[in-house]
């Protein structure tokens, strides 16, 4: 990556500090002028990573860096040493295998935005548009497994989980897993020890939940089902506020099978797309704090990097006060997931992004759950023959009648 020549360290400081916004993980310029340049030669490996401590010298910069958790990567002050680097030789160790990117920096001042985003993560290691954390998975799995280990054979854990683990622990197995530690890892924008809490509390839920998955039946209190596919074959969720029948605690198995229910119908790193309809929102039954702490669990942990879109629909004032209350549960890389839409633009959404039957479905949804005519036993019926699953809603589909 080259810089400008004059004020080369300035430069690089408003580079990292600005990349820590636009890229999974924030890597650092280690290359800067006169008695603290660090110049790298054709023999220098482009895939070691500079710890903090390394960058040296600079007043207060060892401190901020590892306060950001920065990696740093080497870098160069010249054309020629930008050849003398020579890329292809690390492609082999490319997760993605070759990466035929032939594009060329512009010379001259250049800024973040004009930079070659490929080749940045191709420099880093990463496939494009997709970072990789794949030495952080085998610890990432031995370190789960030990934690739960010791948690078992220590007995530091309360009855209930005690009596769930003494008639086996197959969730430790299926879940200490390197694809999905992956996840967790992608969740966390590769930080290891995010990634290790999250996956900790997700084989505990999955402990907790055991029967309610095993048996795939709960208490249907409101219109959420998987009802389709996009494009890209992933499960659409919908679900509609104004069915809701019951405060948001009592939602929550309801919540657990849709989710588990799309997930089943993906692959294993596959993701879903969520269409929350808003309308008919009741605030009285969502507002509980706690209860909005044990779907935002559920939904950050278990199902965390899951959700590929979420479409909020009719987001009246009503709602406001929930997602405030959630808002601050959920990652940025979440949050930069949502989108507000309304009616019409989320019909024109779902039409461009999804099959035609899976389109018609949601128009069905969309007619019934305003139809202050209609019956809750009537939006139940429909949402059952237009479910793609008998998970949550307990009937398969006989009939489809979208449309």
């Amino acid at each position: 990556l080259k810089l400008p020549s004059e004020g080369r360290w300035a430069a690089g400081e408003r580079l990292w500090l600005a990349m820590g916004q636009q890229l999974p993980s924030i890597v650092a310029c280690c290359t800067v002028r006169e008695d603290r340049a660090v110049k790298v030669g054709p023999e220098a490996s482009t895939r070691q990573l500079w710890g903090p401590a390394s960058a040296g010298g600079v007043p207060g910069y060892r401190s901020r860096c590892e306060s950001m958790n920065v990696e740093f990567f080497e870098c160069v002050e010249t054309e020629d040493e930008l050849h003398a680097l020579h890329v292809p030789p690390m492609l082999h160790q490319h997760p993605g295998g070759v990466h035929h990117n032939q594009r060329r920096h512009s010379k001259g001042k250049a800024g973040l935005a004009e930079c070659d985003m490929d080749m940045l993560s191709l420099l880093a290691g990463w496939p494009s548009g997709q970072p990789s954390f794949e030495e952080s998975v085998p610890s990432l799995v031995e370190r789960t497994r030990r934690h739960w280990q010791d948690i078992v054979e220590e007995e530091d854990m309360d009855d209930e989980l005690a009596a769930l683990i003494a008639d086996g622990f197959p969730e430790l197995d299926e879940w200490a897993s390197e694809d999905v530690a992956r996840r967790m890892l992608r969740a966390q924008n590769g930080d290891a020890q995010q990634a290790f809490a999250l996956l900790v509390l997700a084989i505990e839920l999955r402990v907790r939940d055991r029967q309610l998955l095993r048996n795939k039946v709960c208490e249907v209190n409101c219109d959420m089902r998987v009802i389709g596919f996009d494009l890209e074959q992933r499960p659409v969720i919908y679900m509609c506020a104004g069915t809701q029948e019951k405060p948001l605690m009592e939602l929550r198995n309801q919540v657990v099978l849709a989710f588990e229910a799309a997930v089943n119908l993906t692959s294993v790193h596959g993701q879903a797309i969520l269409l929350a309809d808003m309308h008919g929102f009741s605030p009285s039954l969502n507002m509980d704090p706690y209860a909005l702490k044990a779907v935002a669990e559920q939904l950050g942990t278990v199902y965390a990097d899951r959700l590929f879109k979420i479409a909020i629909i009719d987001f009246s004032r009503l709602a406001q006060g929930a997602w405030w209350l959630v808002k601050p549960m959920l990652k940025q890389r979440t949050r930069d997931k949502i989108n507000f839409l309304s009616r019409s633009e989320a019909q024109n959404f779902v039409q461009k992004q999804c099959d035609a039957q899976t389109a018609k479905r949601v128009s069905s949804a969309f007619l019934m759950n305003r139809d202050k005519k209609s019956t809750w036993e009537e939006r139940l019926m429909l949402a059952r023959r237009t479910s793609v699953s008998e998970v949550p809603l307990g009937m398969t589909r006989l009939i489809d009648e979208a449309g």
